[in-house]
């Protein structure tokens, strides 16, 4: 067997590698390879939803990051920060660290970083209510990610705009985001995304919002 032919590995041997790599970090006296193995630690712990765990990670690394990292490196662990941050409840901290990560990325020219960032943000701002600002960082992300070799990427992003958008009373520009990403969906096989936009096309319709989702003018009621 080839080593392309190898099944990926589950999130949890990820994570016992991980582990592992932290473990030994743990034990030299390299401050960039600590910083590093706390920040992909982090990530699977966040990605896992575990946000109290990735937090504490997060908060060990920082610091390292800052002084014995890249500026691309810090830009990664800020931007990756903003899920837990607004998870635990602390969206004005995620917000700050957000406009940093895009700052830093913006001067490195890092177009996947600054559109990743702005859809990061956009959780810290629905939570304080900025919803002009998360429906322009998402058309901004979009237009970024026009040429992106990630299909999957854009028309996850089409549909939270679309989801913005309808969370602004505006079914109508919510519904042609949708049709955008289902046919970006359909031309590059994404058949897994359809029945979710699907759904959703058929709630905007009716001018419905996905449970959970708030919409604006409640927010400022």
């Amino acid at each position: 067997m080839s080593a392309f032919d190898r099944p990926a590995l589950t999130p949890l041997q990820q994570l016992k590698l991980a582990d592992e790599e932290l473990a030994a970090a743990r034990q030299t006296s390299d401050p960039r390879r600590l910083a590093l193995a706390l920040a992909a630690c982090a990530e699977l712990w966040n990605d896992g939803g575990a946000f109290k765990r990735a937090h504490e990670l997060y908060d060990e690394c920082l610091p390292l990051i800052r002084a014995h990292g890249t500026d691309e490196q810090l830009a990664k662990v800020l931007c990756s920060m903003q899920t837990c941050l607004v998870q635990t409840r602390q969206p004005h901290l995620a917000l700050v660290y957000g406009m940093e990560a895009l700052e830093l990325f913006t001067l490195q020219g890092h177009t996947l970083g600054i559109a990743s960032t702005l859809i990061n943000l956009t959780n810290a701002q629905r939570a304080l209510g900025q919803y002009a600002q998360c429906r322009d960082g998402l058309l901004r992300a979009v237009e970024l990610l026009k040429d992106s070799p990630d299909p999957q990427f854009l028309a996850m992003t089409l549909v939270n705009l679309a989801v913005a958008l309808a969370t602004m009373d505006d079914f109508a520009a919510a519904q042609l985001k949708l049709h955008e990403a289902r046919r970006l969906a359909v031309r590059r096989r994404l058949a897994h995304m359809l029945p979710n936009i699907d759904s959703l096309l058929e709630l905007f319709r009716q001018g419905q919002l996905p449970s959970g989702v708030v919409p604006a003018k409640q927010f400022f009621s």
